[in-house]
């Protein structure tokens, strides 16, 4: 990665860093977030290189499924029967 590469890829990690923060103080929902998230992985995809797209990309998606989607466990999905610990 060069350095201008890098650069990028640090503000797209500091954008998305922005937006979880404030997706979380403003409850928002899942598909807004990835919708926020996707504008940023676009920024960095169109002024860094690949490795830093795909990098910054993959951020992303944990951070979505961290912070913001339901846990499953493949118990839960085979036998359909919901987890008590959880609200849904």
């Amino acid at each position: 990665m060069t350095s201008r590469s890098a650069k990028q890829f640090a503000l797209g990690i500091l954008g998305l860093t922005l937006i979880t923060v404030a997706a979380v103080r403003l409850q928002l929902q899942p598909g807004a977030i990835s919708l926020l998230y996707l504008i940023v992985v676009v920024f960095v995809s169109l002024s860094a290189g690949l490795v830093s797209s795909i990098a910054v990309s993959l951020v992303a998606v944990v951070c979505l499924h961290y912070y913001f989607l339901p846990l499953f466990s493949p118990a839960v999905l085979v036998s359909g029967v919901e987890d008590p610990r959880t609200d849904g």
